[in-house]
């Protein structure tokens, strides 16, 4: 019997050609796959929607939300749903690598989560790889200040991610607030740097991740991670200092640059 269940967050900026990109890159593991759980985040994203593959179509469970919550939400909404083992996360437009269920599920027989790295690809066809952190060590090390984890290429144990509450509910950053639950709570977690899914990166990239209302929606996630006793006062102090000024103050020229130097170039 398939032990695994895919969540796909679906909002009305995304499109019914980014989402059947993503089911076509599932369709060589269906024999896999439980359910593909697509929730609706929004009345506008109810009618976006024609599911092109048939085969997925018979597994899929729609989830149609009324209000935008945001991702973590929606894919916390998706978890309820799931009957399945294990839990794998993708976001429309997104792509997984070939084998990609098949070799997490192999990881999660010893582990409550997989992470690996992803591929970033750009309207212009330049790729970048973005890893997930080498070690729990330094996993924890950087937590403070950064997300260890490529959020797309986590792959946990649905009891495990139910255990400690999915993702946070902020709209940006949570994911931050799952990978600060994952290290508090486990040891049991396998960081790869295989290459897992293929990210679509669009033209207004840079400008969705700053501004100050990005560093509010990040602010109220470092705070989460305090109350959660996850991170310190004065990591917390220092991380929004850092996020402030780098998603305020900085140009978008300056976040480019930090983001090239944070991920390995490499030839399409």
């Amino acid at each position: 019997m398939p032990n695994t269940d895919i969540i796909i967050p679906f909002w009305e900026g995304s499109s019914s050609e980014e989402l059947n990109n993503s089911i076509k890159s599932l369709k060589s593991e269906i024999s896999l796959i439980n359910h593909l759980i697509i929730v609706f985040d929004g009345e506008n994203s109810f009618f976006k929607i024609d599911i092109e593959d048939k085969d997925i179509l018979d597994k899929s469970i729609l989830v149609y939300k009324k209000h935008n919550e945001g991702p973590g939400t929606a894919r916390n909404i998706g978890a309820i749903f799931s009957d399945a083992e294990n839990l794998l996360f993708l976001d429309a437009g997104d792509m997984f690598i070939k084998n990609r269920i098949e070799k997490q599920n192999k990881v999660l027989k010893k582990n409550y989560v997989s992470v690996g790295a992803i591929k970033e690809i750009n309207s212009l066809g330049m790729s970048r790889v973005k890893f997930s952190s080498k070690n729990i060590k330094l996993a924890r090390k950087v937590l403070p200040y950064k997300n260890p984890f490529n959020n797309v290429s986590i792959a946990i144990k649905r009891n495990f991610f139910n255990s400690i509450g999915g993702y946070g509910d902020t709209r940006i950053g949570e994911d931050w607030i799952l990978s600060g639950k994952i290290l508090k709570q486990t040891d049991k977690i396998c960081f790869e740097e295989k290459i897992y899914v293929l990210v679509n990166i669009k033209e207004n990239f840079l400008e969705r991740r700053s501004g100050a209302k990005v560093y509010l929606e990040i602010k109220k996630s470092l705070e989460k991670l305090y109350k959660l006793k996850i991170i310190n006062l004065q990591e917390l102090i220092i991380s929004k200092t850092i996020q402030k000024i780098s998603r305020v103050y900085l140009s978008k020229y300056f976040l480019a640059l930090i983001y090239q130097l944070s991920r390995r170039k490499i030839k399409s």
